[in-house]
């Protein structure tokens, strides 16, 4: 999946690459991760806001910063990794991770 400027998806999906290409960018609806790596460029802010559920785990990479924010449990199993930018955690209530 490959997002650009000022785009939110409102669709449940499951996922395994995402590229925030611009900024501004949310995805709103449950993502069933599976092992998902999240790249955010370099320069570039974007925000998850819907539940990240599944049996993997969540990599960051890409310079830019990633926001999880939002009012659910995210309920995935597996590790988080930065490998490179910023993840914020952001989350109203619920475990952000």
């Amino acid at each position: 999946l490959q997002l650009t400027n000022a785009i939110t998806v409102t669709n449940d999906m499951s996922v395994y690459n995402v590229a925030f290409l611009g900024s501004s960018n949310t995805l709103a609806g449950e993502i069933t991760n599976n092992n998902t790596t999240f790249d955010v460029a370099t320069g570039n802010t974007n925000t998850i806001t819907g539940r990240l559920s599944g049996n993997g785990g969540v990599t960051k990479t890409g310079g830019g910063g990633l926001i999880i924010a939002g009012a659910n449990n995210n309920t995935y199993l597996g590790a988080t990794v930065i490998s490179n930018g910023a993840l914020i955690l952001s989350n109203s209530s619920g475990n952000a991770i």
